[in-house]
């Protein structure tokens, strides 16, 4: 009979850890070139200038919520179910292509046409910010990108590892080319970052339509509009309470802190999409997965058997982490002259914990969407972005960057909480305490603690960090982590 680290070893499959892999570093790679772009952004453009781009990145990301209308996740959970039907499949992708298309002409019109009040409305008169041209290139960048997330999506879901890779190492080439030769011709201007991420996208958008076109039948079918409009309606609100989770703070910081402190702080904060970027490609991989395994069994429970791929996300998640809080300022320091940049270390453990808390809601959330449970999501999202909103009015004009911090980690407390006690007939969760909530647990109060002692960064701090999680997890995953090196062995 087989141990059970030899059948957690032949359930971790060498195929499966390639292809990941490939994913992964696919899934992670615009956002690398977003931080590989961040050093020249600080030495080439004024405090005024960073401002402005970081607002512009943000429009763009709330305008990409509208024009992929939550595809790629309802398209994920719809097509794990249809996938090996030879005629379900192909005409379903063809009308997912359609439904964008045509929801990227009605919320292009809605932009051009009330843009520039939107502007008056959110920006300060002192950041200068405009809809015409930036704010509209802003906008058609959110349009390419989000056809190419869903159209990527599909190639996961078909296991087209090297293909996605390869294309988004073809994104990260062309906008780290065009911006850098935009950087030095214009310096100071926004030309060389802002034409970098619309030509890039214009690319992107015509490798998705390809896409589309080689693996779907296009076709108008309004009852299967309807119902997909459906699906996707309830997910479209919980991807806009994430943007307001993940955005809106900056907008209530521009009116209560120093540009440089703003800035200081935005360079942090995406620095840690970076992570944020893996965490989201990697879980892209487990749904598919646990997915399909949840199908196969006919069953709306999570066992030990899905619950391994969360556990060891949970336990990777802490890690990554706390060599990410080591690493980056010595990286930023290295590559950043203005030294008022580096304030934002201080700022690392408790954001730390922020990212950390999500593991949890990952594997609470693949759950509830593949039982459908729109309910329980939309109260678990809402609840957060009610949250968010009210904390945010409270504590930024009293505490600052601490008191969007503070928020933050409130929301994300308040959400897991909510995940865990709102009562589901859908879906059943059964679980390891320690695994699922115990460790992000532990790690929130000792960064908590350790913020507290040393309110100014100090690497020694995570240093011991590293080596107690270490520690710890090994004691406790050394099952699973037997299984990964036997796997590792046979690739």
């Amino acid at each position: 009979m087989l141990s059970k680290v030899q059948k957690y070893a032949n359930m971790i499959r060498p195929e499966f850890i390639k292809s990941s892999f490939l994913f992964t570093l696919g899934g992670a790679l615009p956002m690398m070139g977003s931080i590989v772009l961040l050093p020249f952004y600080t030495n080439y453009l004024s405090t005024t200038h960073y401002t402005q781009l970081l607002f512009y990145i943000s429009i763009s990301l709330f305008c990409q919520l509208f024009f992929s209308w939550s595809t790629e996740t309802a398209f994920g959970i719809e097509y794990s179910r249809i996938q090996n039907d030879a005629q379900a499949s192909p005409k379903f992708i063809g009308q997912v292509a359609v439904f964008m298309i045509s929801m990227a002409v009605l919320w292009l019109t809605i932009f051009n046409v009330f843009g520039n009040y939107l502007f008056k409305l959110l920006f300060d008169i002192k950041l200068d910010m405009h809809y015409w041209p930036w704010g509209f290139y802003a906008v058609v960048t959110a349009l390419c990108n989000a056809f190419f997330k869903t159209a990527t999506t599909l190639l996961i879901y078909k296991n087209k590892s090297k293909v996605f890779f390869s294309l988004q190492a073809l994104n990260f080439v062309i906008t780290l080319s065009i911006a850098l030769i935009g950087i030095f011709m214009f310096p100071d201007r926004l030309e060389g970052p802002l034409y970098a991420r619309l030509i890039s996208g214009l690319v992107l958008l015509g490798i998705a339509l390809v896409i589309f076109k080689s693996n779907g039948t296009f076709g108008w079918d309004f009852k299967a509009w309807y119902s997909f409009f459906k699906l996707c309606g309830p997910l479209v609100g919980i991807v806009m309470s994430s943007w307001i989770l993940g955005q809106v703070d900056r907008f209530f910081l521009q009116h209560h802190v120093t540009l440089s402190e703003l800035n200081a702080y935005d360079l942090i904060l995406k620095c840690f999409f970076g992570i944020e970027f893996i965490q989201n490609s990697l879980t892209a991989i487990i749904y598919p997965r646990v997915f399909k395994l949840w199908n196969t069994k006919n069953t709306n429970a999570t066992d030990a058997e899905s619950n391994r791929y969360f556990n060891v996300f949970t336990a990777l998640n802490v890690l990554l982490i706390i060599s990410f809080n080591l690493a980056l300022p010595l990286l930023i320091t290295w590559v950043v002259k203005d030294p008022l940049f580096y304030r934002g270390f201080n700022y690392l453990g408790l954001l730390s914990s922020v990212f950390v808390i999500r593991s949890v809601m990952y594997y609470f959330q693949a759950g509830l969407l593949y039982s459908k449970a729109s309910f329980n999501l939309l109260v678990y999202h809402f609840s957060g972005l009610f949250m968010e909103l009210v904390l945010v009015v409270l504590l930024v004009p009293r505490l600052g960057i601490m008191g969007a911090i503070g928020t933050s980690i409130s929301v994300r407390v308040l959400q897991t909480l909510i995940l865990f006690l709102i009562p589901n007939s859908q879906f059943r969760f059964t679980f390891n305490w320690f695994k699922i909530l115990g460790l992000p647990g532990l790690f929130l109060i000792v960064n908590g603690i350790g913020v507290y002692l040393f309110p100014v960064y100090h690497a020694a701090v995570y240093v011991f960090q590293f080596l107690f999680f270490a520690l710890l997890i090994y004691t406790i995953y050394r099952r699973e982590i037997t299984a990964l090196r036997q796997s590792l062995v046979k690739l």
